[in-house]
């Protein structure tokens, strides 16, 4: 059973609300960055520092959530998750990719997690866990994450 990401948009409205406080956090340290820099410039008018500084930290800010929306579509394009009789693999994907290959009998538990956001709009991640770490893949439609899970359930009972 293999099971992908197909939505975007609720992948992108999630990123954008999870990162509101690094926003917030992006536009105060660019604020501050931006008005030494610019009161230390010659070619800078005093008067107009702290107007240039707001001007570029929103810049900054909007370009960071850029990079959110940009990642969330990429984790659309490329995640999934499948389990076979014998072991689980997939792919989580975005700025940075995490693939994964690991046989049923060493997963501990396996579970669906939905935020609010998430069951806003109908979507969860998938996670497991093996000895010390566990592993999240997530943008799956909620139903199709719950077969999943059953689907395993199943497998490991089986063994």
């Amino acid at each position: 059973m293999k099971i992908t990401v197909k939505k975007v948009l609720p992948l992108i409205v999630s990123h954008l609300f999870q990162s509101l406080q690094k926003a917030a956090m992006v536009f105060v340290v660019a604020v501050i960055g931006f008005s030494f820099l610019l009161a230390s410039a010659e070619f800078v008018a005093p008067d107009m520092v702290q107007f240039l500084a707001l001007l570029l930290s929103i810049l900054a800010t909007v370009a960071y959530w850029f990079s959110r929306v940009f990642d969330a579509v990429l984790q659309a394009k490329g995640s999934y998750i499948e389990l076979t009789k014998t072991q689980l693999s997939g792919e989580s994907t975005g700025f940075t990719s995490n693939s994964f290959t690991v046989p049923i009998q060493k997963i501990a538990t396996m579970y669906v997690h939905q935020d609010f956001v998430d069951k806003l709009f109908g979507i969860s991640a998938i996670v497991f866990t093996q000895m010390n770490s566990s592993v999240s893949v997530y943008g799956f439609e909620h139903g199709d994450a719950q077969k999943f899970v059953k689907k395993f359930a199943e497998l490991q009972d089986k063994r």
